[in-house]
Protein backbone atom coordinates (compact mmCIF):
# COMPACT_ATOMS: atom_id res chain seq x y z
CA UNK A 1 0.00 0.00 0.00
CA UNK A 2 2.79 2.39 0.55
CA UNK A 3 6.94 2.73 -0.10
CA UNK A 4 7.35 2.28 3.96
CA UNK A 5 4.93 -1.26 3.57
CA UNK A 6 7.11 -2.58 0.35
CA UNK A 7 10.06 -1.53 1.71
CA UNK A 8 9.59 -3.84 4.91
CA UNK A 9 8.25 -6.68 2.81
CA UNK A 10 11.33 -6.82 0.51
CA UNK A 11 13.52 -6.16 3.49
CA UNK A 12 15.78 -2.99 2.65
CA UNK A 13 15.61 0.56 2.41
CA UNK A 14 14.93 2.39 -1.09
CA UNK A 15 15.48 6.18 -0.94
CA UNK A 16 14.44 8.16 -3.80
CA UNK A 17 15.15 12.16 -4.99
CA UNK A 18 11.78 13.68 -3.86
CA UNK A 19 11.91 15.32 -7.18
CA UNK A 20 10.98 12.34 -8.85
CA UNK A 21 7.82 12.26 -6.93
CA UNK A 22 7.66 8.33 -6.11
CA UNK A 23 3.63 7.48 -6.14
CA UNK A 24 2.56 3.34 -6.57
CA UNK A 25 4.93 0.91 -5.24
CA UNK A 26 4.57 -2.80 -5.70
CA UNK A 27 7.20 -5.94 -5.21
CA UNK A 28 7.97 -8.33 -8.67
CA UNK A 29 8.82 -11.32 -8.38
CA UNK A 30 8.99 -11.71 -4.66
CA UNK A 31 12.53 -9.59 -4.74
CA UNK A 32 12.34 -6.37 -7.00
CA UNK A 33 11.07 -3.02 -5.32
CA UNK A 34 9.36 -0.94 -8.16
CA UNK A 35 8.38 2.29 -7.33
CA UNK A 36 6.43 4.81 -10.01
CA UNK A 37 8.09 7.79 -10.67
CA UNK A 38 7.00 10.72 -12.79
CA UNK A 39 7.30 9.40 -16.22
CA UNK A 40 8.44 6.34 -15.43
CA UNK A 41 10.31 3.72 -12.52
CA UNK A 42 12.59 2.97 -10.49
CA UNK A 43 13.82 -0.85 -9.38
CA UNK A 44 16.36 -1.80 -6.68
CA UNK A 45 16.84 -5.71 -5.75
CA UNK A 46 19.57 -7.42 -3.96
CA UNK A 47 22.26 -8.84 -6.37
CA UNK A 48 24.36 -7.91 -9.33
CA UNK A 49 21.36 -8.49 -12.62
CA UNK A 50 19.81 -6.29 -14.81
CA UNK A 51 16.43 -5.91 -13.27
CA UNK A 52 14.79 -3.00 -15.71
CA UNK A 53 12.43 -5.48 -17.58
CA UNK A 54 13.40 -3.08 -20.36
CA UNK A 55 14.40 -5.22 -23.73
CA UNK A 56 13.79 -2.38 -26.06
CA UNK A 57 17.09 -2.03 -28.87
CA UNK A 58 18.85 1.72 -27.60
CA UNK A 59 21.14 2.93 -30.39
CA UNK A 60 23.12 5.03 -27.83
CA UNK A 61 24.46 2.31 -24.77
CA UNK A 62 27.47 3.97 -22.75
CA UNK A 63 29.01 2.80 -19.77
CA UNK A 64 30.44 4.76 -16.44
CA UNK A 65 31.56 4.34 -13.45
CA UNK A 66 30.59 6.93 -10.25
CA UNK A 67 32.26 5.61 -7.02
CA UNK A 68 31.61 2.18 -6.40
CA UNK A 69 28.86 2.36 -8.81
CA UNK A 70 29.41 0.57 -12.40
CA UNK A 71 26.24 2.37 -14.77
CA UNK A 72 24.76 1.54 -18.03
CA UNK A 73 23.01 4.34 -20.01
CA UNK A 74 20.73 3.52 -22.86
CA UNK A 75 19.21 5.92 -24.98
CA UNK A 76 18.93 8.24 -28.34
CA UNK A 77 21.79 9.96 -28.74
CA UNK A 78 20.32 13.03 -27.55
CA UNK A 79 18.49 11.85 -24.49
CA UNK A 80 18.97 8.51 -21.33
CA UNK A 81 15.78 6.90 -21.43
CA UNK A 82 17.31 4.07 -19.08
CA UNK A 83 20.20 3.37 -16.53
CA UNK A 84 21.06 0.20 -14.45
CA UNK A 85 23.66 -0.15 -12.16
CA UNK A 86 24.93 -2.23 -9.24
CA UNK A 87 26.11 -1.06 -6.00
CA UNK A 88 27.22 -3.00 -3.47
CA UNK A 89 24.71 -5.97 -2.99
CA UNK A 90 21.97 -4.27 -5.00
CA UNK A 91 21.18 -3.78 -8.32
CA UNK A 92 19.30 -0.42 -9.80
CA UNK A 93 17.52 0.79 -12.52
CA UNK A 94 16.24 3.66 -13.57
CA UNK A 95 13.44 3.97 -16.62
CA UNK A 96 11.52 7.20 -17.86
CA UNK A 97 9.01 7.45 -20.93
CA UNK A 98 10.83 10.42 -22.54
CA UNK A 99 14.33 10.05 -21.34
CA UNK A 100 16.48 12.75 -19.31
CA UNK A 101 19.66 14.12 -20.03
CA UNK A 102 22.92 12.08 -19.19
CA UNK A 103 23.29 14.77 -16.59
CA UNK A 104 20.29 14.83 -14.77
CA UNK A 105 19.99 10.52 -15.06
CA UNK A 106 23.56 10.67 -13.23
CA UNK A 107 22.45 13.09 -10.51
CA UNK A 108 19.47 11.16 -9.64
CA UNK A 109 21.79 7.98 -9.28
CA UNK A 110 23.59 9.39 -7.07
CA UNK A 111 21.05 10.17 -4.91
CA UNK A 112 19.35 7.19 -5.04
CA UNK A 113 20.15 4.54 -2.01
Amino acid sequence: DSLEDAQKAAGFKFNLPENLNPSDCCIIHSKVLQVLVEGGYARKAPGNKDISGDSFYYSQVNEKEQGNKKITLKGDGKVVSLATWTDGEYSYCLRFDDGKSEAQMLKYINEIK
